[in-house]
């Protein structure tokens, strides 16, 4: 009679414990498809980033030119690596773009020698957001 309690007994604790195992993997589960959901809802694709090599201690700079700034606006420009670097270095200008509304627009990027104002290279960029405010930026190959 005691081994049959024992049993039963051992029995509760094992089904206790698969409880636990389910209880808990199901919970993984939902926080890994909660987690996956709320990454793409809170990503922001509202702002892009273009990335132009310049040389360190040039006299030419990177201009930009939107032609339709109520679609999408200049947020932000910084210059990033060795700006010191006097042998040659590598220099990045950063320009990050914020959509405003949706539309199509171009934006046009001219390398500007910044004592005479002539120019060496020109780059152009296609710009697209859609109705929920996401940015596509594309360089348009003029080859």
């Amino acid at each position: 009679m005691k081994k049959d309690v024992e049993k039963k007994n051992v029995k509760k604790d094992k089904v206790k414990i698969n409880k636990k195992v389910l209880i808990g993997c199901l919970s993984l589960i939902l926080l890994i498809i909660v987690g996956t959901g709320l990454f793409f809802i809170l990503r922001d694709t509202s702002t892009k980033t273009i990335q132009l090599e310049v040389l360190p201690k040039d006299i030419y700079e990177w201009k930009c030119d939107i032609k339709d700034k109520k679609i999408v606006k200049l947020n932000d420009k910084k210059v990033t690596g060795d700006t010191e670097d006097k042998n040659g270095g590598i220099v990045y200008e950063k320009y990050t773009f914020k959509a405003l509304k949706s539309g199509k627009t171009t934006m046009t990027f001219t390398y500007t020698n910044t004592q005479n104002g002539s120019f060496g290279e020109i780059k152009y960029y296609d710009v697209v957001v859609d109705k929920n405010l996401s940015l596509t930026i594309k360089e348009r190959n003029l080859k």
